[in-house]
């Protein structure tokens, strides 16, 4: 295949990220698959380096400009994915910022090859926008994120372990995930059931700091872990001991973590705003309020006593994801795009 070496970028404070973040790490094995040389950087320089790649593969809109304005002048291939929660309507942010977001991507859409939308309701989000400004969508690529299915065997025993996953290098990312809504009710839960354990999986940063003093408030420290960023394995390995998984977002662009959890058979306690209205919907445990911290830790008590009954039903939603979440399913759509 000629000029398949591709440039990945986001802009990760560090480049481990790439195999931490389940996310980057499943794109870059669906470029892999289908035959493509990756090269990640979390820098804007190598793009002015047009010996060394032939296609510009971008992770989200707002950082990503100055890349794709050196990938255009110098006529190369451009693509985007990631989520897009700035558009939603629910998204917790200032006008002024939305105004700018807007600007961001209409920018990149105009100079991209193709944007891959993540998500039916970013797909809506974003079709809308670009029609009020008389603009096509026929560069929006809807196909969903994916997962490696190789490690999907539960081969340990489910623990009294209740996970979570975010990046916390800030308190307006933890906020929008709900993580200080979970820990609250995790809070009223252990009221019922002082056994169990909360483990926050991702980056460290401001939002960590901010939940931790959450923690220390509700005086159940040695309840709750925050592993920082982890590796596949022992991601996976956490998941698949966990028995609930908490993603309490105001707005989730996917909730490629979500489907994560389903494979590995914990029950989803979830708002099913954004992305996850295609993913898990009404399944799991819905929570329109998350603020109802007590009522929703009582419900998750009563459930747990009675957990055998949702056998079937996490069972339905592994083959859910087996069926529509493979990375072969993606490798394959990011080929036809590129192509």
């Amino acid at each position: 295949m000629k000029k398949n070496r591709i440039l990945f970028y986001a802009s990760v404070s560090d480049k481990k990220l790439f195999n931490l973040t389940g996310f980057y790490n499943i794109d870059i094995k669906a470029l892999e698959l289908s035959g493509y040389r990756i090269k990640t950087t979390n820098k804007i320089f190598p793009f002015v380096q047009f010996w060394n790649y032939d296609i510009s593969f971008l992770y989200f809109y707002k950082k990503s400009f100055f890349a794709c304005i050196i990938s255009y002048i110098l006529n190369k291939k451009i693509f985007f994915t990631g989520g897009i929660d700035e558009l939603s309507e629910t998204a917790n942010i200032s006008k002024l910022k939305c105004i700018v977001f807007k600007l961001f991507f209409l920018l990149n859409y105009i100079f991209s090859t193709a944007c891959n939308i993540v998500s039916l309701s970013d797909l809506n989000n974003t079709t809308k926008l670009l029609k009020n400004f008389g603009l096509s969508p026929k560069k929006l690529k809807y196909f969903p994120h994916a997962i490696d299915m190789k490690y999907n065997q539960i081969d340990v025993l489910k623990e009294n372990i209740i996970t979570t996953i975010c990046w916390m290098g800030n308190i307006q990312n933890v906020k929008r995930k709900g993580v200080d809504k979970s820990i609250k009710i995790f809070s009223e839960f252990l009221k019922y059931n002082k056994n169990f354990k909360f483990y926050i999986i991702g980056t460290l940063g401001e939002g960590s700091i901010f939940l931790e003093e959450t923690v220390n408030n509700l005086n159940i420290t040695k309840h709750v872990t925050f592993t920082g960023a982890i590796d596949e394995l022992q991601k996976v390995n956490l998941l698949k001991r966990s028995k609930f998984y908490f993603q309490l977002s105001e707005y989730e662009g996917f909730g490629l973590a979500v489907i994560e959890a389903m494979l590995y058979e914990n029950i989803i306690v979830h708002t099913g705003k954004g992305g996850m209205k295609d993913t898990i919907g009404n399944l799991g445990i819905l929570i329109e309020n998350p603020s109802e911290t007590k009522i929703i830790g009582n419900k998750i008590y009563e459930i747990n006593k009675n957990i055998e009954f949702f056998k079937n039903e996490l069972i339905t939603n592994k083959k859910l994801v087996i069926n529509n979440y493979p990375i072969t399913a993606r490798a394959n759509n990011f080929n036809l795009i590129i192509k």
